[in-house]
């Protein structure tokens, strides 16, 4: 197995953050509808995105957090079919005494419900394994996301803890599930 295929999923391929992605970066961390999940309470700046993408640390081991552009197939081009982000993977809380870390993943609207997340998930678990030498993975999920707690479970994570009441929108509060999956 080559380093490139551990990060080629069947539909999906996962790749380092470039600064040309500041954009879609933008467009995917100011959607608001996922504010609450990931603990944000305004807009980011373009140009906040543009340094991130600039000054990305690729070392997982160094920045403890990992974040991949998901690219899918586009539209066919003259020279075949390019390829589109289609999503983020974050790896945080990276831990190499530990051996584990936490994933999120965001699929933009117009590329849901094509196997694209689970896809992703699949793919970055061989990297996390092979490469980083995880044994773990956990997912904090908020039990109103029902999208995400299908995804997780289906990818074979089981519930681990609830922390109920823990997430607060508004005058309502949900819980935060933490799914946890062996991998090494």
């Amino acid at each position: 197995m080559t380093k490139n295929d551990l990060l080629q999923g069947k539909s999906i391929a996962l790749r380092a953050v470039e600064p040309e992605d500041a954009s879609i970066m933008w467009l995917i961390d100011n959607d608001s509808s996922q504010w609450i999940d990931n603990c944000m309470t305004a807009p980011l700046s373009r140009e906040s995105m543009l340094v991130y993408a600039s000054t990305y640390d690729a070392d997982p081991m160094r920045s403890g957090e990992i974040r991949l552009i998901i690219e899918t197939e586009g539209i066919p081009g003259g020279d075949g079919r390019k390829r589109i982000p289609a999503g983020i993977i974050d790896v945080t809380e990276i831990s190499s005494t530990q051996s584990r870390a936490f994933i999120g993943v965001y699929i933009r609207p117009e590329h849901r419900r094509r196997g694209l997340a689970l896809d992703s998930l699949i793919t970055v678990e061989k990297y996390l394994a092979n490469v980083l030498n995880l044994e773990r993975i956990g997912a904090k999920i908020s039990s109103d996301n029902r999208a995400s707690v299908s995804l997780f479970e289906k990818a074979g994570y089981n519930l681990s803890g609830n922390l109920m009441n823990w997430i607060k929108s508004g005058k309502k509060y949900s819980d935060l599930l933490i799914y946890v999956k062996e991998i090494g």
